[in-house]
């Protein structure tokens, strides 16, 4: 028998998920860019599609890059929980990491180069391609996990029916 789980507690779970998976993977990334490894600073990246370029250099950058940076984890988990539950591969850590995957090619080979904000991946110096992919994959892994233990787990619907 198959469970059904109701929109409301995908969606509620899925953001969740979402934001869990993206806060580790900001603070991943953003220890990799102070680290010299990650060249381009993710929060600066982010902040650059929503501020004019004078503001740029304020304290507005971290704001906004987190504004920006949360509502691309939240987009792309719902996205991922609606996937996952079509395919119905209940290894959702690893689906997470092939979605990692998946994210990276159309983040940095189209969204971004597209945009103007980088070069699509295959232009990347090495290590800028590695670590680019890293913070994806970082992300996907633990989307897919804790999408499997909040939004596809029985004891969470059951607690949320009862609220």
């Amino acid at each position: 028998m198959t469970k059904t789980i109701s929109l409301k507690h995908k969606v509620l779970w899925g953001i969740l998920a979402g934001i869990a998976a993206g806060m580790i993977m900001g603070a991943v990334g953003y220890t990799l860019h102070a680290l010299g490894i990650m060249t381009v600073s993710g929060m600066k990246l982010n902040a650059s599609m929503i501020l004019p370029s004078e503001l740029m250099d304020t304290n507005w950058v971290i704001p906004a890059g987190m504004l920006v940076h949360m509502f691309f984890s939240t987009f792309f988990a719902l996205i991922f929980v609606f996937l996952a539950e079509l395919l119905k591969y209940k290894n959702y850590t690893v689906l997470g990491f092939m979605y990692g995957v998946i994210i990276f090619v159309v983040n940095a080979g189209i969204m971004a180069p597209l945009m103007a904000l980088h070069a699509p991946f295959w232009n990347m110096p090495i290590k800028g391609m590695l670590s680019t992919l890293s913070v994806r994959l970082i992300y996907g892994g633990f989307l897919g996990y804790y999408s499997g233990r909040w939004v596809f787990s029985d004891k969470k619907e059951k607690k949320s029916a009862a609220v």
